[in-house]
């Protein structure tokens, strides 16, 4: 049975020794490839999922909508033979996040559209995040949480009945909720704030009356897991740590509830946090940004290695670094609410701080040309393995050891796996 059809089943006894599942929030070919060759020998599964802004009925930051997304993961899956029955695609904070500006009833009309594209797209683990103030509220609380929430499993129900009348194979969606939920993308200023149980239990409580005066009471039954504040985050220049002992208390209220947490910003966490992470309850650990901080820090290594082969023909240089800049400082849209630009370290907080704000530039077609370029200079010749332990000391240790050193790719798609590491660290048994 593939992991798909058995998702729920999984979270809520966690069988075959392991305690959890790796989510991987990233529409970047390059990390869903190397999280793929990474995961393929250790019979993992693996969600694979995207954000309401990344991918959405109008393409989002990535261009893609949910079936293109998913045929882009089916494709880089089959290139490195990662079996399709081991993956599951999500979607993340699918609600009205996208067009908070707009009024609640055009808000919630867009969202609605997006939660059926993916539905009919085959994704089936489904975050819905109602969480923020739309326009002209200055706070919601739990009832219109809960209601809002309701309001799109309704119509993810829907959809997924009329798929399964002439589809009967077809696998349901089950359902991630919260009330108390981070914001998607990292945040400008560090944020400890930890749900409390009553908080938690309060907004859990809402939800379950909520979906009863909605007449979708059986729907509870596969809301595998809620999202609330566990006290990890990420800024530009810092990270919190998790702290087990300010969540103890909240894991009391899952067996209650016969759920599990699903762990936002789990980036950057050590593995040894990331396993006591799972130990609290936290079965579904979500990465994306700690994963195109590596691809990026790999980049960058590589211009550097770049110049020094190449100091004598400047004009076959990529340029990397000054284009992704260049291009980051011209189109301000995914940073300007993050950075001030008149700081003076904005230049390098735009291209290495923990936020990884770059990310959303992966798709420019300069950006892209740029890296391309780069890869290619360094794909066919011969790097001087000093160069390599120079600039990559983890991976040429590892080259040592195979007795030789592998091409630039597998240098790129190794950095970006050992982060993936920690991850199966913290999941086996």
């Amino acid at each position: 049975m593939s992991i798909q059809n058995s998702l729920m089943n999984f979270l809520k006894s966690r069988e075959k020794g392991l305690k959890g599942i790796i989510s991987v929030c990233s529409s970047n070919e390059i990390v869903i490839e190397a999280v793929f060759k990474r995961l393929k020998n250790t019979n993992m599964p693996v969600i694979i999922e995207s954000t309401a802004n990344q991918v959405n009925q109008f393409g989002g930051y990535s261009g893609l909508t949910p079936s293109q997304f998913k045929e882009k993961v089916f494709k880089i899956a089959q290139k490195v033979n990662f079996p399709l029955e081991r993956i599951v695609l999500g979607g993340d904070h699918l609600g009205p996040l996208v067009w908070r500006d707009q009024e609640p009833e055009i808000a919630m009309e867009y969202a609605k559209q997006m939660i059926t594209e993916y539905i009919k797209a085959g994704f089936t683990k489904i975050h819905i995040d109602t969480s923020m103030p739309l326009k002209g509220e200055k706070s919601i609380d739990d009832e219109i949480i809960a209601k809002r929430t309701a309001v799109l499993c309704k119509v993810a129900e829907e959809c997924f009945e009329k798929i399964s009348i002439n589809n009967p194979q077809t696998t349901r969606p089950v359902y991630v909720i919260g009330a108390d939920v981070p914001p998607p993308g990292g945040e400008s200023s560090i944020c400890q704030r930890v749900t409390t149980k009553e908080e938690l239990e309060g907004s859990l409580e809402c939800f379950k009356e909520v979906f009863k005066r909605e007449r979708i009471e059986n729907v509870f039954d596969y809301v595998v897991a809620v999202v609330a504040n566990f006290g990890v985050e990420f800024g530009s220049d810092e990270i919190v740590d998790f702290d087990m002992e300010k969540i103890k208390p909240l894991k009391e209220i899952l067996a209650k509830y016969n759920i599990v947490f699903e762990g936002h910003s789990t980036d950057y966490q050590k593995k040894e946090n990331l396993k006591r992470m799972v130990e609290c309850g936290i079965a579904i650990l979500k990465i994306g940004p700690a994963l195109t901080f590596a691809l990026r820090e790999a980049l960058v290594a590589l211009s550097h290695i770049e110049e020094e082969i190449y100091s004598n023909d400047e004009r076959k240089l990529s340029r990397f670094r000054e284009i992704l800049l260049n291009t980051m400082l011209t189109y301000k849209d995914h940073w300007s609410k993050y950075f001030d630009e008149n700081d003076k370290l904005i230049k390098s907080k735009l291209l290495y701080s923990y936020l990884d704000r770059w990310r959303y530039y992966f798709e420019n077609e300069s950006v892209k040309s740029a890296v391309h370029s780069l890869i290619g200079n360094l794909e066919n010749i011969k790097i001087p393995p000093w160069l390599i332990s120079q600039y990559f000391p983890i991976q040429y240790q590892k080259m040592r050891e195979k007795g030789g050193i592998g091409n630039t790719i597998d240098i790129i798609l190794d950095k970006i796996g050992d982060v993936i590491d920690n991850y199966v660290y913290a999941l086996k048994e």
